[in-house]
């Protein structure tokens, strides 16, 4: 978003935030059991928003000038299929998708890190 840094994520649960004019790594981020994804960057390039996968099920928001996790979201039961930012960058909306599993959509606000709303469908 602001251009200076890049973020990229792997198996082991760690993301890598990179200074993409000098390709150095600014800092190596833990927190995912399993293998982590990197779904969005606030439009002020300030926090950023991962998702867990498999057991985990978890979205975690991210201070990217500490280098700290500011939140851990958790409410899924199952694999979070996908996540994405609002427009302000004040909520952030997951859905959940997993054979046999109850599936579901969760709205949370990112300020408290608490779940405000959620969508269930039947188990597929």
């Amino acid at each position: 978003p602001c251009g200076s840094r890049a973020v990229t994520s792997s198996l082991e649960g760690r993301h890598k935030v990179w200074d993409i004019g000098s390709g150095a790594c600014l800092a190596t981020l833990p927190g995912h059991q399993l293998a982590a994804g990197v779904v969005d960057q606030t439009r002020d390039g300030r926090h950023m928003l991962s998702v867990g996968d498999k057991d985990a099920a978890d979205l975690m928001l991210w201070d990217l000038n500490s280098y700290e996790a500011i939140h851990t979201m958790k409410g899924h039961s199952g694999c979070i299929l996908s996540a994405a930012l609002s427009d302000d960058d004040r909520m952030a909306v997951s859905c959940q998708s997993t054979p046999g599993v109850q599936q579901g959509i969760r709205v949370w606000d990112l300020e408290s890190g608490t779940c405000t709303a959620e969508l269930q469908d039947g188990a597929v």
